[in-house]
């Protein structure tokens, strides 16, 4: 139990999530799979984008996620920067501005998780002098946000074109791509997606501490998440003392003293990356299906069996993804599901599958009354051929029953009556094989739906 005075370790994290996406179909591999081609990948990573050293990290004790993370992925991309750890020169500058704090390291590093989506971790560890100054880290933390998207420090955003050409290229490779033309890549979806995350790691300390009151404490998790702290945010569990979640960001209090904080910590880190990750995916994908699957399809259109088989494999990859995504299917213990759903509640998560489902819903209505539509069209022209067809043949039998009675060529010269036979014989076979290619048409449109 969180006891007060708060015996505050002065060294905190400042934790960064940038979500991207590759802006290409990835469908999920098996665990099997992922441990079988990742360190090739990871292998031609590093020759292809040196800046980061490339490592495929298998998701065990070092990086402990939910089982059902554990047994589906088993193993993920990890790109680590060649960079120093040291504060980077522009930290200093974003520090002048708010408050006595001493940046002591900045790490950053690329993850690739799945779905063709991962993210930018950017970790800022910091010294606070004052406890009156711990209010001022949301500020401090947005303010490295700002600073990072409008300067682009992260070098993967900064060389986005270039980053993104190798890994797609990478997974082409791998057949982990649906379909790969490089024509059909949606770049508009493709790069930083616009969600992000900001979580503040707090541990106590025995010696050195910064004494922290009740009022303080409150303060700063109030200030830094957005909403009034309550009872609920002060939790009894293994190594965590407090866990509060908002719209602006995410803090935990860790009790050092704990045996396994470390891994406890880290168990906190990888929910709030995954998280993040994959509310920030869902967040596009209703603006996605609603502009490149409706805007792309008209009836009529010579592509629209494409069209309808997109759909169909996206419904079958939103669905897969909406259920890993599910805290009742992520989570495995209490600090999953109060760390995953809290985050979840406090993004709104379920009215965010709420209105992906009724955009489902909508297409599979639209695609269905268009292709309803491309059907009486082409029933229509149906009917035109056939009657077309009725009238050469009763023109061809005209045409033989003049041959049969019309011995002394007195109704028609032979050269006529030969034509009108050809033409009406022709043009009936012509006629019959188009209604044989519409009626395959309009069973195969029947059975996308």
């Amino acid at each position: 139990m969180l006891k007060f005075p708060f015996h505050m370790n002065p060294e905190v994290e400042i934790f960064l999530i940038f979500p991207f996406r590759l802006g290409v179909k990835t469908f999920p591999l098996s665990a099997s799979k992922r441990e079988e081609i990742f360190p090739r990948w990871a292998q031609r990573l590093n020759t292809h984008l040196p800046e980061f050293v490339w490592r495929a990290i298998p998701f065990d004790a070092a990086n402990p996620v939910p089982s059902l993370i554990r047994k589906r992925k088993a193993i993920y991309l990890l790109g680590t920067s060649q960079e120093s750890a040291s504060p980077r020169s522009w930290v200093h500058e974003i520090v002048k501005d708010w408050g006595p704090f001493e940046v002591i390291e900045v790490r950053e590093s690329i993850w690739y998780y799945d779905w063709g989506i991962g993210a930018v971790d950017v970790s800022i560890k910091l010294i606070v002098k004052e406890a009156k100054e711990l209010n001022k880290l949301l500020e401090f933390g947005e303010g490295i946000h700002d600073f990072l998207k409008e300067e682009q420090k992260i070098t993967l955003f900064r060389e986005w074109g270039r980053y993104a050409h190798v890994l797609i290229e990478t997974f082409a490779e791998g057949h982990h791509i649906w379909e790969y033309k490089k024509e059909m890549l949606d770049f508009e979806f493709s790069g930083k997606m616009d969600a992000y995350g900001i979580n503040l790691i707090v541990k106590t300390a025995q010696r050195n501490a910064l004494e922290v009151s009740e009022e303080e404490l409150k303060a700063m998790l109030s200030s830094f998440i957005g909403r009034s702290v309550n009872e609920q945010d002060f939790v009894h569990l293994p190594g965590v003392f407090a866990v509060a979640e908002g719209y602006n960001g995410q803090v935990a209090v860790f009790d050092s003293a704990h045996p396994s904080v470390d891994r406890v910590i880290e168990r906190v880190r990888w929910t709030w990356r995954l998280v993040t990750l994959y509310w920030a995916n869902l967040s596009v994908l209703g603006e996605f299906l609603s502009k490149r699957l409706i805007m792309s399809f008209s009836p009529g259109d010579t592509k629209i069996q494409e069209d309808l088989e997109c759909l169909r494999r996206e419904r079958l990859g939103l669905q897969l993804f909406l259920h890993e995504s599910s805290p009742r299917n992520f989570c495995d213990d209490a600090l999953d599901l109060r760390v995953y759903g809290g985050v979840w509640d406090a993004w709104q998560g379920e009215k965010l599958v709420k209105e992906i489902k009724e955009q489902l819903e909508f297409l599979q209505v639209y695609f269905s009354e268009s292709v309803n539509l491309l059907t009486t069209k082409l029933q229509s022209k149906i009917n035109w051929v056939l009657f077309i067809l009725n009238i050469l043949t009763f023109s061809t039998v005209i045409a033989t029953l003049i041959t049969l009675y019309d011995i002394k060529n007195e109704i028609f010269l032979p050269n006529w009556r030969l034509l009108l036979v050809i033409m009406g014989t022709g043009l009936f076979g012509l006629l019959s094989l188009m209604f044989l290619a519409k009626g395959r048409l309009f069973k195969s449109l029947k059975g996308k739906r």
